[in-house]
C-alpha cells in the first residue's frame, strides 16, 4: 500500500509532526547568517476557521478560512513583528 502524499503545509517544512504543531528552529546557513525560526501551533474553530500562534511572540496568533492560509498569514505577522524590533 502507498502512503498518502504529506499536505502540502507539512512539505513546507520537511519534516513530519502531528498536525496541531508546525516547528521551526534556529539554524545557522554556510555564509554564517542566523534564521530565526518559530514553532506555530494550529487549532481549529467550530465555526472551520483556523488559528495559527507563535506563542514565543506576544500577539502572534491569526485566524484564517485554511490550514495554509493560517500559516502563511502567521509567518507574515512573526516578520512585521521581528522587524519592528529592530
Amino acid at each position: 500500500m502507498l502512503a498518502a502524499p504529506l499536505p502540502e503545509w507539512r512539505r513546507d517544512f520537511g519534516i513530519d509532526l502531528p498536525p496541531a504543531v508546525l516547528y521551526d528552529g534556529t539554524s545557522e546557513n554556510v555564509r554564517g547568517e542566523s534564521q530565526v525560526k518559530f514553532q506555530i501551533e494550529l487549532d481549529r474553530e467550530e465555526d472551520g476557521r483556523w488559528i495559527a500562534e507563535i506563542t514565543s511572540l506576544p500577539g502572534a496568533l491569526v485566524y484564517g478560512k485554511s490550514r495554509q492560509e493560517a500559516v502563511a498569514k502567521v509567518k507574515a505577522l512573526a516578520l512585521r513583528v521581528l522587524a519592528g524590533d529592530l
